[in-house]
């Protein structure tokens, strides 16, 4: 009968001596395929099979996460995936990965993530408001240019032939003109309070 232990060790001891990943990788995957099609259960096959497949994976991943330091003779410092030839010392680092990807987010992260969120949307509504005072201004200061031309009935005739404006002309004016000093305050207002 087959022991799984035993070429289990060869395989991995194969995969951590090899100089090269992908050699390690492939002589480790002809061991297996040699394993496998030993005389044996097939279930106990699939299992092996898919075991070893498992543990290559997480092995190559772990293999691909350490850094070579490697010193050369005139005291430059060369960081790798693998040593640099010729190096007068080599270090080897595994960087840390228990800080990377997802974290789950502490209580008081939460609160602070919230804070950080509600003035992200206060400051997104103030920017709003700006945006809409902006273009109140600019509709009314465009009112009041368009309305300087009086309108059918704003012009009155004089006895000596000439035409002088009437006082709705002159109503509609001042009202055109409150339009735009409203909305100038009401921009210099939200701009002052958001500072």
């Amino acid at each position: 009968m087959y022991y799984f232990d035993t070429d289990f060790n060869k395989v991995i001891a194969s995969f951590r001596l090899s100089g090269s990943r992908k050699k390690a990788m492939s002589e480790a995957s002809c061991r297996l395929a040699a394993a496998v099609r030993k005389p044996g259960a097939c279930v106990t096959r699939l299992l092996f099979g898919a075991a070893a497949a498992a543990i290559l994976a997480w092995a190559s991943s772990s293999l691909a996460q350490v850094i070579y330091k490697s010193t050369m003779p005139d005291g430059r410092v060369i960081y790798g995936t693998e040593p640099a030839p010729g190096a007068k010392q080599v270090e080897t680092m595994k960087p840390p990965t228990e800080k990377a990807g997802v974290q789950p987010v502490a209580p008081k992260d939460s609160s602070e993530l919230q804070r950080h969120q509600q003035e992200r949307q206060q400051q997104a509504g103030r920017e709003n408001e700006i945006q809409q005072a902006e273009k109140a201004l600019q509709e009314a200061e465009a009112a009041l240019a368009a309305g300087k031309e009086p309108l059918p009935g704003e012009r009155q005739g004089t006895a000596g032939g000439a035409s002088r404006l009437t006082d709705q002309y002159w109503e509609r004016q001042r009202t055109l003109e409150a339009a735009v000093a409203e909305a100038r305050k009401q921009l210099d207002d939200l701009r002052g309070s958001g500072r």
